[in-house]
């Protein structure tokens, strides 16, 4: 499973550390003590989620993609279906995982912004080994 977050009223997250060195964050923030506070609040977001996903098992490798947004502290809303897996069983699991995982902490303080939109990948890779 991975994770992946963006605005898209135009603000753009950064998912991975460091990735928004070059830009001034508001206020005077520094942008590289923003993106610490993003990024681990991303990476417990995603550790709430991976313990509610019950996946099931599958034969076939998978893929779905939620987006929803996270209020400022830190309520679930607009939870919806953005790519289907194709297989029902598989996306309701994901919706399921997140409505179980929710609430999350509120938003880092220093992050600006009253609401994040998240977009989060479930992937069920499966490998099949040639003999």
């Amino acid at each position: 499973m991975s994770v992946s977050s963006r605005n898209f009223s135009g603000d753009y997250l950064a998912a991975l550390p460091n990735s928004n060195r070059d830009n001034q964050a508001p206020s005077g923030i520094d942008a590289s003590s923003q993106d610490i506070d993003i990024t681990s609040y991303l990476n417990q977001l995603q550790q709430q989620v991976k313990q509610q996903w019950l996946p099931g098992v599958s034969q076939s490798s998978r893929r779905t993609v939620l987006n929803f947004t996270i209020n400022r502290s830190g309520h679930l809303s607009n939870l919806h279906l953005s790519q289907t897996s194709g297989f029902s069983v598989t996306d309701q699991a994901a919706l399921n995982a997140i409505q179980r995982a929710a609430p999350f902490a509120p938003l880092p303080t220093g992050y600006t912004s009253n609401q994040m939109h998240i977009q989060f990948t479930f992937d069920i890779n499966v490998y099949v080994q040639l003999n």
